[in-house]
């Protein structure tokens, strides 16, 4: 993603999302969402058609996902 407002729009988000470690100067992630907005970092976006969900425990478990657009 090179266009700015995407870019501040999905540093927004994780900074939302992950809070302190990301906005507080102690943060072990602190600066990462001016790094991205910066333009710093590869961005990619992803369209997915199919995802799966595996479950472990006493029982393992899978499921898939079919995505529409």
């Amino acid at each position: 993603m090179c266009d700015p407002a995407e870019r501040s729009i999905t540093a927004d988000a994780h900074e939302s999302k992950y809070g302190d470690p990301l906005t507080n100067s102690d943060g072990t992630w602190h600066g990462l969402g001016d790094t991205i907005r910066s333009g710093k970092v590869l961005l990619y976006r992803i369209d997915p058609k199919v995802g799966f969900a595996l479950g472990k425990g006493e029982t393992y478990s899978q499921i898939r996902y079919r995505f529409q657009r």
